[in-house]
């Protein structure tokens, strides 16, 4: 019983996380240990992302944007029915300034 057995130790993993702190426990370990977080953070969310064929999931992630106010951000980045992409071009120069 493959399944019964998998469940059981998801059942225990879970019970020993709230054990320890539930979500303040794993935010302390992102930050302690950013390596083994991020690798469990890998293991857990999804590979593949699908949508509607009639209605699929697009994105473009250039570089986090300046904005003066939440009301400027949201009117960037807020999902919109218009279906029109937002596309905020950066600078990608990663010198710096720094020579």
């Amino acid at each position: 019983m493959p399944n019964k057995l998998t469940g059981d130790v998801k059942a225990m993993i879970v019970g020993a996380l709230s054990d320890v702190g539930g979500r303040q426990y794993l935010a302390a370990q992102a930050l302690e240990n950013p390596a083994s977080f991020l690798s469990l953070v890998g293991r857990v969310l999804p590979l593949q992302l699908t949508g509607d064929p009639d209605n699929p999931i697009s994105y473009v992630v250039r570089a986090p944007s300046p904005v003066d106010s939440a009301a400027e951000w949201l009117r960037l980045h807020a999902p919109s029915d218009s279906r029109q992409p937002v596309v905020i071009d950066v600078d990608t120069d990663t010198n710096n300034g720094d020579s």
